[in-house]
């Protein structure tokens, strides 16, 4: 309890120094009257008597019943009295000479007047006001008459006169603390705090916890008419705590009806500048002082709907220019329930009507227009051209998009710079063809334009045909070469034919042309003799050689075979072959490379290719004297 008591007075002293500037003219209440009742609760006090000896005084818990009326001067600050008409609280004294256990009790009942400050920590017109408050006046302790014929009894005095239990003290007065009031053991402090709830206008209830400070009571026992270890001299401060509850009257004040006002802001948008098919909220703020009353809201436009909330959706119509949003605004009080705003309503007059307005301007939509260009416009095959599409556009437009195609070839990259590649354009070589590049835009409302760019694609002339592979050539060979007045083919003649017989056999469709030749010598000789042509036996011979396929000789088809003789006759270059020193040769079939005239002993071998002029040494080629030779077999 002694920690209770000292929370309540330091809040108490905290409020009191911090109050606000609250002493203007109450709006509230003027007076109430709380008829409480309650529990009081005393500390035990040691009082020292006039022989020295210590008693204890301790009243007991015990019900107060009272009332209290308060003035309230000011919006948070009002004076009230407080009267606790009855409070029961018996006293125990401990310690008292001359009687059983040292003990003795009695009935007591208690009077309380006190006045002082009370400070609210709510405004007048709320329903609940916590407060805290500080009073002081008399408090009036008194014995009950049982007590007092108790303590004045000759036979069983309430003090004791039986000396097994100590000094006989007798029959005591036993009187009010009012009658010691020379001892200021009739004054009182009390602090403390609670709170007011009002139910109705004029009715409500009211929670006091109080601390209490008073000089401890004497009951008359300070005067002389008592021994001096029973005459209190010195009781010194007792503390106590009081808690009580009460129901409230409320009187001198009628609660005006708050004012009634509305407060109507300026319309806001987002923008104000749109295109057409574009929608913006419209919002406008709107305050009452009476929270149950309707506010209604029209508004209306140029050629589009009406709205009826605090928001207004605008949406612009297809046609440029300012159009003008309106919206009326009206309070329906038809919906106030709350008492004091209803009589507001009969109180003040109407709320007017506000109209406010906003323009918004729509900007006019123009379809997009295209133009293209491209750079070159004359490529070659396979060769690459930058187009360019340049829009006109407005901000109603949006955003922009471009596809692009072409006649033939490609088109790469996207939005308004691309690029346009002729691989794959058909055009004839050496000639030109024309291409139409086309780029299309489509703005945000898919509203589009197109534009072309027309290129020219030129084929590069075909390559001049490769030149005309020369005629094939009759191939001369290494002649054969013959001793002098003989047509036998020697040894080295036989090797040379085994040599040239392998370029023979390698390409099937040539001609083998044999020439045979002789000197003059030779040719004058023969005729002498009238001998056979040398010329023509060494051809002969040699055709033998190549074809007879066994020994010695060469396997070579005579069909393939072409001859002549040409006697003495030299048109043809000589081509001599000797291997004088590598090939043993019969004496007669020697040749010597001394021998001037050895060059034209010979026989000429060529290899004339399909389609080849023959050598022009040949005068009169004829096939190979097929019978002539075979008869021959392989000359040795």
């Amino acid at each position: 309890m002694k920690s209770a008591r000292l929370g309540i007075a330091v809040g108490t002293f905290v409020c009191l120094c911090g109050v606000p500037s609250g002493f203007g003219q109450t709006t509230g209440d003027k007076v109430e009257i709380n008829i409480f009742g309650g529990m009081t609760y005393w500390g035990a006090k040691n009082a020292q008597t006039v022989a020295g000896n210590l008693i204890n005084m301790k009243p007991d818990e015990g019900g107060v019943f009272g009332f209290r009326v308060t003035e309230n001067l000011w919006n948070f600050v009002g004076i009230e009295e407080s009267v606790t008409a009855y409070g029961t609280n018996n006293i125990n004294l401990r310690s008292v000479p001359g009687v059983y256990a040292g003990t003795v009790s009695f009935g007591a009942r208690q009077r309380q007047a006190t006045i002082g400050p009370i400070i609210y920590f709510t405004p007048p017109e709320s329903r609940f006001r916590p407060f805290v408050l500080a009073e002081g006046g008399f408090n009036y302790f008194y014995p009950t008459s049982t007590a007092q014929n108790q303590a004045e009894s000759a036979t069983n005095p309430l003090f004791g006169n039986n000396t097994l239990f100590g000094p006989v003290t007798g029959p005591v007065h036993l009187g009010s603390s009012w009658k010691g009031a020379l001892n200021m053991g009739v004054f009182v402090f009390q602090y403390g705090s609670g709170f007011k709830l009002k139910f109705t206008d004029h009715f409500g209830m009211r929670a006091d916890i109080r601390g209490q400070l008073i000089q401890t009571p004497t009951f008359d026992l300070s005067h002389s008419n008592v021994p001096a270890y029973l005459s209190i001299d010195k009781g010194g401060p007792m503390s106590g705590l009081q808690a009580t509850a009460g129901v409230t009257w409320y009187f001198g004040k009628v609660e005006p009806p708050p004012a009634h006002t509305m407060t109507v802001g300026d319309i806001s948008a987002s923008q104000t500048q749109l295109c057409p098919g574009d929608s913006v909220v419209l919002k406008i703020p709107v305050t009452d002082t009476y929270s149950d009353a309707t506010i209604k809201y029209a508004w209306t436009t140029e050629g589009g709907q009406p709205g009826s909330g605090p928001e207004f959706t605008f949406q612009s119509p297809q046609n440029g220019g300012d159009y003008t949003v309106k919206v009326h605004i009206t309070e329906d009080s038809s919906t106030v329930k709350d008492k004091l705003e209803m009589k507001g309503l009969k109180k003040f007059p109407p709320i007017a009507a506000v109209d406010k307005t906003i323009t918004i301007h729509v900007d006019p939509y123009t379809a997009p227009t295209l133009a293209c260009s491209a750079n070159p416009t004359t490529l070659n095959l396979g060769d690459t051209s930058a187009l360019h599409a340049t829009a006109t556009a407005g901000r109603c437009n949006g955003n922009l998009s471009y596809t692009w195609s072409a006649s033939e070839g490609n088109v790469s990259g996207s939005g308004a710079d691309v690029t346009y590649n002729s691989s794959g354009v058909q055009v004839s070589p050496g000639g030109s063809k024309p291409v139409t590049a086309t780029a299309t835009v489509t703005d945000a409302k898919t509203r589009s334009a197109s534009c072309s760019v027309n290129l020219t694609v030129n084929a590069p002339a075909p390559p001049p045909p490769p030149p005309a592979a020369p005629p094939p050539t009759a191939q001369q060979l290494d002649d054969i070469i013959f001793a002098e007045n003989d047509a036998r083919v020697n040894n080295c003649g036989k090797r040379t034919l085994e040599r040239l017989y392998q370029q023979m056999a390698a390409d099937s469709d040539a001609t083998i042309v044999l020439i045979g030749h002789e000197d003059e010598s030779e040719q004058a000789a023969r005729r002498r003799r009238n001998a056979v042509q040398l010329d023509m036996q060494r051809v002969e011979n040699t055709a033998a050689v190549l074809s007879a396929g066994t020994g010695t000789c060469q396997k070579l088809e005579l069909p393939r075979v072409q001859v002549d003789w040409v006697g003495t006759d030299e048109t043809d270059p000589y081509k001599t072959a000797l291997c004088e020193s590598s090939v043993r040769e019969r004496a007669r079939s020697k040749v010597s490379e001394s021998d001037s005239r050895t060059k034209n002993r010979r026989v000429e071998v060529w290899i004339v290719p399909k389609g080849a002029q023959m050598p022009a040494g040949a005068k009169q080629l004829k096939p190979a004297p097929e019978s002539d030779i075979k008869k021959l077999g392989c000359p040795k």
